[in-house]
């Protein structure tokens, strides 16, 4: 027999499972995506794989904002559906990661993974994007009774949160990994953004004396 939600949450608090914290948890959102087109047509693996690795980048930063985690990414990459017929392509690969993460060094290396599979060489293309899903609470994630090789989800946090807060502190990017690149050609142009003087030293206003 199926009983009403109230007749199951009041069996749950006589079995001593607090029914008031489930009633709290906001649903997560079902994934995460970010995409940008290029400021020019791409053609150089090295730049479509800094662009990817900086997606990703940016991926797991909205991730640890929300408290969450992912169990698969994937990446999509095309070219402009104008191009002429030969150098008209899209493609994507997936990566399901063996537990629960929100670890930037484990997304840019599924990201650059997932880039080898479907890159090829001579095309120019037009845009990258990266999308998280089968997102999880952090906190809830159920770890395995034996740690992965190399994954020390502990030092991990520790690490991320440091990175956080000096990003958080002194502007996005003052703490990079260095397959993102420094020139970023690729880059779309930013001239319109507004300036962020609160949290980026590079947008305070000067002052001659």
């Amino acid at each position: 027999a199926r009983f009403s939600v109230v007749v199951e949450r009041t069996v749950l608090e006589l079995r001593g499972t607090p029914c008031l914290a489930l009633e709290m948890t906001v649903p997560a959102q079902k994934g995460i995506m970010v995409s940008r087109g290029f400021s020019r047509r791409v053609t150089d693996y090295r730049d479509i794989e800094a662009a990817v690795a900086t997606y990703a980048s940016r991926a797991a930063e909205k991730l640890r904002r929300q408290g969450l985690s992912t169990n698969k990414m994937t990446i999509s990459l095309r070219t402009s559906p104008f191009s002429p017929a030969p150098e008209r392509y899209a493609n994507a690969a997936g990566f399901v990661f063996p537990e629960a993460t929100s670890d930037t060094t484990h997304m840019i290396k599924a990201a650059r993974h997932c880039l080898k599979k479907i890159y090829k060489p001579g095309l120019p293309y037009q845009k990258a994007g990266v999308f998280l899903d089968a997102l999880e609470d952090t906190r809830r994630i159920q770890r395995g009774l034996f740690p992965l090789p190399g994954v020390d989800p502990d030092k991990s946090r520790a690490l991320m949160k440091a990175v956080d807060r000096i990003n958080a502190d002194w502007g996005r990017n003052t703490v990079r990994f260095a397959v993102t690149g420094m020139q970023r050609s690729w880059a779309m142009k930013q001239n319109r953004k507004s300036p962020c003087y609160t949290t980026r030293w590079q947008d305070l206003k000067q002052v001659g004396g």
